[in-house]
């Protein structure tokens, strides 16, 4: 009787258990190289490149989950990857926002990119200082 208890107890230990092996933790290359080289990496990236991982990482910030649309703070609906107001999207008619594509991310990466560049990341303050600090600021 107690052996097919302690079976029952190992079965239950060895393959129901949540305790996972995990991978050992090691440090990132990054802190190996020597600090001439990640100058060099750092000073051979374009600054189109530099721009674009800023606004990925604006938008991870923003909609992490890609979740189509939220009612924000203000009671109002915010769309899209970077969470844009219909009245905010709106006040970029010339460059192609439009009710209809307030939920396009390719839309949406060209609209951010022009507010980034003509006004910097003010619509977006706390993501955008979090993104700053992290990545410096946009288009360095």
């Amino acid at each position: 009787m107690s052996t097919t208890i302690l079976s029952a107890f190992a079965f239950l230990f060895l393959f129901i258990s949540p305790v996972q092996a995990q991978a050992p933790i090691t440090p990132s290359t990054s802190s190996y190289l020597p600090s001439t080289a990640l100058l060099e990496v750092k000073t051979s990236i374009s600054t189109t490149d530099a721009k674009s991982r800023w606004i990925k990482a604006l938008h991870l910030c923003e909609n992490p989950d890609n979740i189509p649309w939220i009612w924000d703070s203000n009671g109002k609906k915010s769309f899209g990857a970077f969470m844009f107001q219909m009245r905010s999207w709106l006040n970029y008619k010339k460059q192609g926002a439009t009710p209809e594509n307030i939920g396009d991310d390719a839309m949406q990466d060209k609209i951010t990119r022009y507010v980034l560049d003509t006004k910097g990341y003010g619509d977006w303050r706390t993501c955008g200082r979090k993104v700053s600090t992290r990545l410096g600021e946009y288009g360095d």
